[in-house]
């Protein structure tokens, strides 16, 4: 029952990927611990969803709950990559290597445009 509320949002610990929310990319059916909740009572439930995690864990019993990776890696100490990242924000992760792919055009055509007018220049000169 605990699970139900969970994922239907009447508990709100968790919240659905981005990916979910975006409709694109991976990971659409799992979920995220929700950032936005820092109360204690927030803080009380977290644990007590930290402890049916672990019971059961220990008891073999899965619960029907899909949390992404990026929350099993953050709850093992693993440092999360842009590849965990791109699991369940896939639009952030494209957004930022277009912005990237966007910088270095800039800088190339730049750089051409220089050559040319160096080439113009140079052209131009020896003309004199």
């Amino acid at each position: 029952m605990f699970v139900q509320e969970l994922k239907s949002g009447v508990v709100p610990l968790l919240i659905p990927t981005p990916n979910a929310t975006n409709e694109i990319g991976y990971n659409r059916d799992r979920f995220l611990l929700n950032p936005s909740l820092t109360g204690e009572e927030h803080l009380r439930t977290f644990r007590f969803l930290g402890i049916l995690l672990g019971v059961a864990v220990r008891t073999k019993k899965p619960l029907d709950l899909y949390l992404a990776a990026p929350v099993w890696k953050q709850l093992a100490g693993m440092a999360l990559t842009s590849d965990d990242l791109e699991e369940v924000f896939v639009v952030c992760i494209l957004a930022y290597k277009r912005r990237i792919v966007c910088q270095i055009l800039i800088l190339c055509v730049g750089q051409a445009k220089r050559y040319v007018c160096q080439k113009q220049c140079a052209a131009t000169t020896s003309d004199l």
